[in-house]
């Protein structure tokens, strides 16, 4: 049995201020650069796609997904995980305020990832959970749980 933690406590910071979603996007990928994820041009490329595609990465109410393509410079799959002290917009009627980093080293492995940022942003108690944490562990709690089968 593979007991992977999907999301390490350094992978998370709370209670951010952002300036607006480019500002918000770039924190959340420069956790992955720190970690050793990524490289800093997948920053660049995560921004340069919302651009290019629009706001795409809205995954649920408050929350957003930023990535990039593997190529782009994924070192190691992983996740990041920032929670905002206040909602940023892309556009009206588009906010967040919890962004999901995600690094995928290819279409495959990050799936079991996916899984489990579904599986929790799918109970609406724990979307206001997230977006309301005060502490790593509740996000810990969230992401990491039910890992044993």
């Amino acid at each position: 049995m593979l007991n992977r933690r999907v999301l390490e406590k350094q992978a998370i910071m709370l209670d951010v201020t952002a300036k607006d979603w480019e500002h918000a996007v770039r924190i959340c990928g420069e956790i992955l650069v720190k970690m050793g994820k990524v490289n800093p041009t997948y920053v660049d490329a995560m921004i340069s796609n919302i651009h290019e595609l629009g706001p795409y990465i809205l995954i649920a109410p408050g929350i957003a997904m930023p990535h990039a393509r593997p190529e782009d410079g994924v070192i190691q799959e992983g996740i990041s995980l920032v929670v905002l002290n206040k909602e940023v917009a892309f556009e009206p009627g588009k906010e967040f305020k919890v962004l999901i980093g995600l690094a995928a080293l290819n279409s495959e492995s990050h799936i079991d990832i996916l899984q489990k940022v579904a599986e929790v942003i799918s109970k609406a108690n724990s979307i206001e959970q997230l977006k309301n944490a005060t502490e790593h562990d509740e996000i810990l709690q969230l992401f990491n749980e039910k890992e044993e089968h």
